[in-house]
């Protein structure tokens, strides 16, 4: 039997009489719909989320986000095309889709003091290549990314950078200059 069969039940059965949490039923009768159709990723998601309670990764591009997060994202709403920004999409029917993005906007600019903000998700692909053009543009020495060597400096998504960012493409190169210490522009 798979570890995720019956996993709510068995999250209520250890409470004894503690108030369970809204969240943690949430997850656990997810995961016990999601072994009925495929017990293998409902398995692999389950001891995910104890590797992530376990253990610290310290990987930039990754984030430990809350249970009410992970269920906000796991809903109908993925099925949903929403290019654009609020109130000026590219198709029509994303109504609620606006009113979600406008709320987080708005607690955005509540939590950061702003007066804007913008909220649309992107890969850590776009993380990376803010870091490694800030490094670019400022010409920062970097012994750390000599020591790498020109075919490991750049970050494993700078291949797309050309695809994504082709101004780019006029002032970066790929690679140290090992004599100087620096990333080669």
């Amino acid at each position: 039997m798979p570890e995720s069969t019956h996993l709510l039940v068995t999250y209520l059965d250890h409470l004894e009489r503690a108030n369970p949490d809204p969240a943690a039923c949430a997850f656990y009768a997810s995961m016990d719909v999601l072994s009925g159709h495929s017990p293998v990723v409902a398995t692999s998601i389950v001891r995910e989320l104890r590797d992530q309670r376990r253990n610290l990764k310290l990987i930039a591009s990754e984030n430990y986000s809350s249970l009410a997060t992970q269920l906000a994202h796991a809903n109908l709403l993925t099925d949903k095309y929403s290019e654009g920004y609020v109130g000026h999409r590219f198709y029509a029917g994303c109504d609620n889709v606006d009113t979600i993005e406008a709320e987080a906007s708005r607690l955005a600019c509540e939590v950061f003091g702003a007066e804007h903000a913008y909220v649309q998700p992107h890969s850590g692909a776009d993380a990376n290549l803010v870091a490694f053009l800030a490094i670019l543009s400022a010409k920062v020495q970097a012994p750390a990314l000599a020591a790498l060597g020109e075919k490991e400096a750049a970050c494993a998504s700078f291949g797309e950078v050309l695809r994504k960012y082709p101004r780019a493409s006029v002032s970066v190169k790929q690679g140290v200059d090992r004599e100087q210490k620096r990333v080669r522009c």
